[in-house]
């Protein structure tokens, strides 16, 4: 495990925030734009958040390593390893809403690894399942961002529409999964779409799975139901067979879309009862029903937590 391991060494500030199963460690280095309490305390209830959705605690040790790359905040990114992840961001970043997608993503990347899947044996750097280890991994991340307070729901509901928006403007909107295998590492465009192809796949799936159980399930127990499987290594038909156990005709037809380049289109109920979908410019987009929304919150919000 010595190539997934993490070392350090330098003037990093260290902290240990004792939690339930063990200790989250953070290591810090440079001056920012926040405090290092504050950092803290957001990796805290991003961490627990996730775990308590997965009702798992049990890691004696884990590792959040913040570091500075330039002072201008034009990008941020991180990379998991053997429990812990480096984050990467300009100084001048404060802890909004890219801060607190990046360690929501990484960490939820523990259970949505590629790892979990099959990979053909030939290519060790498979994307075959992005749209799923990335995608699904983007749309839990913003969903325990709201589920912690610490983005709005009109602020989930924007960044949906961004990611829409960035999708079907993409030059990269046809890129088949051969594509995306190709030029994953070598062209952005065609990096970002099994990032924006999942996300809103995660979006209609959970629509579809609540219409069908009549709102007594949703994408959280497929979810738990795929990575929870006591099967080392999930092929695309065994995939298919949990999630036929929840949605009806499974998910061959949106694995197909995904592989021929065909567009993904969001459902006009992915955001629930208290949002509308219109179209702006031949793009879809949300918007918040504020009247239901002032009368109904939790309702609202039930869409995603119940």
């Amino acid at each position: 495990y010595l190539s997934e391991s993490l070392f350090l060494g330098g003037d990093y500030r260290l902290t240990q925030i004792p939690v339930e199963g063990g200790t989250i460690w953070t290591s810090i280095r440079g001056s920012w734009h926040f405090t290092d309490k504050d950092f803290n305390q957001t990796v805290k209830k991003i961490i627990l958040t996730e775990r308590n959705f997965w009702n798992d605690h049990y890691f004696p040790y884990y590792l959040v390593n913040l570091i500075p790359i330039g002072t201008v905040c034009k990008s941020q990114g991180g990379t998991g390893l053997n429990q812990s992840f480096t984050a990467f961001m300009g100084s001048d970043c404060v802890i909004g809403h890219g801060t607190l997608w990046l360690i929501a993503h990484e960490y939820f990347h523990t259970w949505n690894k590629p790892s979990r899947f099959m990979l053909k044996p030939d290519e060790k750097q498979d994307r075959y399942y992005a749209w799923f280890t990335e995608g699904f991994t983007n749309y839990y991340a913003g969903l325990f961002l709201l589920k912690s307070d610490l983005i709005s729901f009109e602020e989930y509901i924007n960044n949906y529409n961004r990611i829409i928006k960035a999708y079907y403007t993409s030059p990269a909107i046809d890129s088949t999964i051969t594509d995306v295998q190709k030029k994953f590492w070598k062209n952005h465009d065609v990096q970002l779409i099994p990032y924006e192809q999942g996300e809103i796949i995660a979006h209609n799936w959970n629509a579809i799975i609540k219409q069908q159980s009549g709102n007594k399930k949703s994408l959280d127990n497929l979810m738990k139901a795929l990575i929870n499987t006591k099967t080392p290594k999930l092929s695309l038909q065994q995939m298919n067979q949990i999630a036929e156990k929840f949605m009806k005709p499974g998910i061959m037809a949106d694995v197909d879309k995904i592989n021929q380049g065909q567009r993904i289109e969001p459902n006009s109920n992915s955001l629930g009862p208290c949002v509308n979908q219109t179209m702006q410019d031949n793009i879809p987009q949300f918007t918040l029903n504020k009247p239901m929304w002032d009368k109904q919150r939790k309702q609202c919000l039930a869409w995603f937590f119940s």
